[in-house]
């Protein structure tokens, strides 16, 4: 199973994620290939939401409903959007435990499947699959592409992110005490952590 992140999701997703500086999230939209082999992530959105450096939560169920009905604004059907994705911003691209539970939320009362994606600013992807009826399985897709052409921003596009970040996101001092994440350029490079006083410490995230 493959997951391609193409069209307005591609430059969306980039945009949100490389436009704040800790963790984002929101919803997408997805649809099944004919020959059932990949799924293609066409659209996406971001709720009203309180974000830092490891966690992103929406405000309220109503932020959720607005998001639904944005979507519809733009011509996706609720059906769709069945894609819950966040941004783990400088950390590594994997579902931790509290990525875990939030799927086990969205699966209550979910028909068909949900799928979960995570990126970073080092534009590492990691999915995952998740299906409650009518047996309950999950699998992890580790290839995940993005389209980069259309991942590239116009001036307008841009602006429309950045004035969309504005509006619903709002940034929590960092929860670290201080401590502020350097950007990991590639998926082989350690995250590197400046402290206060100068003490420097090297965390690797797999």
């Amino acid at each position: 199973m493959e997951i391609h992140i193409t069209g307005n999701a591609a430059k969306k997703m980039r945009g949100y994620i490389n436009g704040t500086p800790g963790e984002i999230s929101g919803m997408a939209a997805s649809r099944v290939s004919e020959d059932k082999q990949s799924i293609e992530v066409f659209d996406c959105w971001i709720w009203r939401q309180e974000c830092s450096a490891g966690a992103t939560d929406a405000k309220d169920i109503n932020a959720v409903f607005e998001l639904i009905e944005e979507a519809k604004r733009d011509g996706v059907t609720s059906e769709d959007v069945n894609v819950w994705w966040h941004s783990h911003a400088m950390m590594g691209a994997f579902f931790s435990s509290p990525d875990v539970t939030t799927i086990e939320k969205w699966l209550v009362g979910q028909g068909g499947y949900l799928l979960s994606i995570v990126g970073n600013k080092a534009k590492q992807w990691e999915g995952r699959i998740d299906v409650r009826q009518p047996f309950e399985l999950f699998l992890e897709v580790n290839n995940v592409d993005i389209t980069e052409e259309a991942a590239t921003l116009t001036r307008e596009e841009a602006a429309a992110i950045t004035a969309d970040i504005a509006a619903k996101v709002e940034v929590k001092k960092w929860a670290s005490g201080g401590v502020y994440p350097q950007r990991a350029k590639n998926k082989n490079e350690k995250l590197k952590y400046q402290y206060p006083y100068g003490k420097k410490k090297v965390k690797k995230y797999a």
